[in-house]
C-alpha cells in the first residue's frame, strides 16, 4: 500500500510540473511570437486565473438549495460511519487507562503552548 500511494503522490506532483512548464512554455511563445501583447497584462492572466462557479448543483440553481443539499450530504457523510459500540468501549477504556498510567487525570490541562508546541513538531502539511 505504501508504494502505491508514494506512486500516486509522485504522479501528481509530475503532472503538476509538467502543466506549469506547458503554461510556462505557450507564454514565452506568446511573448515572444506576438510583440503587440503586453507582458504584464499576460503575467496577470496567468496568476488572476479564478475557477468559475457551477450555475447548478444536481440540478438546483438556488444558493440556498445548494448549500442545504450539501448540508444533506455532509450529514449522510458522518452519520453513516460504522460504529460498533463494544469497539469504541474497549477504545476508550485503553486510551483512559494508558493516560491514568502516564499520570494524566480529570484535573489535567494542556496550555495553549504545549499545543503549540505539539503542532510545530507535526510534518509540513498536516
Amino acid at each position: 500500500m505504501r508504494r502505491t500511494r508514494s506512486a500516486y503522490h509522485y504522479a501528481i506532483r509530475d503532472v503538476r510540473k509538467r502543466e506549469r512548464e506547458i503554461i510556462n512554455e505557450r507564454f514565452t511563445d506568446t511573448i515572444l511570437n506576438n510583440q503587440s501583447r503586453n507582458f504584464w497584462d499576460e503575467v496577470k492572466k496567468i496568476r488572476s486565473s479564478s475557477k468559475g462557479r457551477s450555475s447548478s448543483v444536481d440540478g438546483l440553481t438556488c444558493s440556498e438549495d445548494v448549500a442545504n443539499r450539501f448540508a444533506e450530504k455532509y450529514q449522510d457523510l458522518y452519520t453513516n460511519v460504522p460504529y460498533d459500540v463494544e469497539d469504541m468501549t474497549a477504545l476508550y477504556e485503553e486510551l483512559h487507562k494508558s493516560t491514568v498510567e502516564d499520570g494524566f487525570d480529570n484535573n489535567c490541562t494542556v496550555s495553549f503552548h504545549e499545543v503549540m508546541s505539539a503542532v510545530h513538531r507535526l510534518k509540513s502539511g498536516k
